[in-house]
């Protein structure tokens, strides 16, 4: 699973490093109106992006409310105009919606006075300057519906996703069905609002770069972060990074493309990583496995004494749960257990990741140690794949075959194969310590085999063997 997900992060790194340079090539090959005599180049994006976040970092976000604030009052004046001479009203309803326009009114020139005027918009009249605000206010409201809308969505979007459930049953889902109904048409509305006062400031100031109109069917594709949403055209109307689309696409292809490379740096450590892990796991398994060979082979004949237990193996034999086991002979058939056990997961691993592993290796950045690390995996996946071939891979429990000690070692001449199920140990166990091993498997293995990768690489074999 993880050389899976390591390949597939490798994959999409490189989709994404190969469609930000084709992008950036072509933006190469445009004359760059901002700096005439010249194209566009990766050094003018680069400075663009750390002109807006120098912006985003130093700006007064209360002054840009103020503004939003202004364009609400200006949006809610208009409607209140609008109903008063569009509708036929008693006397009555006439005095409430004037007090009401008069409130509105007062309400206005106090958020004038307190809304500071955009210092790039000085060459613009009054008119001009409200029907821009105006603007600013309705796509506050439109990304504020939007997002809305997308969170509304996400309940149904995870039902339609393979492999993910839901708890909304079809009560629920018809109930959220008739809210995104909802949502939807509050949206269309909003953005119908947002590109009639775009076209009146566009049709008013034609000479100004204008916010983009947007169709309904456009703006339900757009991701979240898209540039459609950045509001710097509305405070930044002279810098390119806030309305030049050009310019904004090359800085996002610019930081997919640093993006992309870390990614693969990241990856080149990640692979290493687990390559190294594998191959010192493996080695340490491969010692513990030949100290308890020669342990078991001195305890031939189950003496009274339990002898000198090598020292490599005294945590595994003085843990907590070996004191419930009656005999020495038993505590060797448990340890033996955990060993075989341990070290046919981390062979399977090993063959899992083999093809995975070494595609993202090669792919990537070489390393100081490659030729180490590689040499290292490459044997010891010989090695597992000569023990499968003589069957001394097996999965019974404690069976440590001589045969696979050899191999594991590097010792491949073998003179006479072992054959199955006689690797030269004693085979008149009683039944009834067979039957009692097999009863711990569940209830020992897991404890020990979580304590065996808390144990240190023995200092012998640390350069492999």
């Amino acid at each position: 699973m993880a050389a899976h997900w390591l390949l597939e992060k490798l994959e999409y790194a490189e989709q994404v490093h190969d469609e930000s340079t084709l992008t950036l090539a072509r933006l190469h090959q445009v004359p760059n109106p901002h700096t005439p005599g010249s194209n566009y180049t990766n050094g003018f994006f680069d400075q663009q992006w750390r002109d807006e976040q120098a912006y985003h970092v130093n700006t007064n976000r209360s002054a840009e409310r103020e503004q939003v604030e202004l364009g609400r009052l200006l949006c809610l004046e208009e409607e209140l105009n609008d109903a008063l001479s569009s509708v036929v009203t008693t006397p009555e309803q006439a005095l409430m919606r004037a007090r009401t326009c008069a409130i509105v009114r007062r309400q206005l020139e106090a958020q004038q006075l307190r809304a500071q005027p955009i210092p790039e918009d000085s060459h613009l009249n009054r008119t001009q300057r409200e029907k821009l605000t105006k603007v600013w206010y309705a796509k506050t409201e439109l990304r504020r519906t939007f997002l809305a809308l997308v969170e509304e969505r996400q309940p149904m979007l995870r039902v339609c996703r393979a492999g993910e459930s839901t708890t909304l049953g079809t009560r629920g889902q018809q109930r959220l069905t008739e809210a995104l109904r909802k949502r939807k048409a509050k949206l269309r509305t909003t953005l119908n609002t947002y590109n009639r006062l775009a076209q009146a400031f566009i049709q008013s100031t034609p000479d100004r770069p204008a916010p983009p109109v947007i169709e309904y069917a456009a703006l339900t594709s757009l991701q979240s972060d898209d540039t459609f949403w950045n509001d710097g055209i509305f405070t930044n109307a002279n810098e390119p990074w806030a309305v030049d689309p050009l310019t904004q696409r090359g800085i996002r292809a610019l930081a997919c493309l640093n993006r992309a490379l870390k990614e693969k740096r990241r990856l080149t450590w990640e692979v290493r990583r687990a390559m190294r892990w594998a191959t010192q796991n493996h080695r340490r398994l491969v010692s513990l496995i030949n100290d308890a060979r020669v342990y078991m082979e001195s305890r031939e004949g189950n003496p009274p004494e339990p002898g000198v237990i090598p020292p490599t193996l005294d945590a595994i034999f003085g843990h907590l749960v070996m004191n419930s086991l009656p005999t020495q002979a038993f505590k060797i058939g448990v340890v033996a257990q955990v060993l075989q056990t341990s070290f046919q997961e981390t062979c399977d691993l090993q063959l899992e990741w083999n093809d995975k592993l070494l595609e993202v290796f090669q792919k990537t950045s070489p390393q100081y140690g490659d030729e180490f690390l590689l040499g290292t995996w490459n044997q010891q996946l010989q090695r597992i794949k000569c023990a499968i071939d003589y069957h001394c891979l097996t999965q019974i429990p404690g069976h440590m075959n001589r045969t696979l000690s050899h191999i594991m070692n590097g010792h491949y001449q073998i003179v006479q194969i072992v054959p199955e199920g006689d690797d030269g140990d004693d085979g008149d166990d009683d039944d009834d310590e067979e039957q009692y091993l097999a009863d711990l498997d569940h209830i020992l293995s897991e404890s020990l085999r979580t304590d065996l990768e808390r144990l240190p690489v023995d200092q012998h074999d640390q350069g492999g063997h």
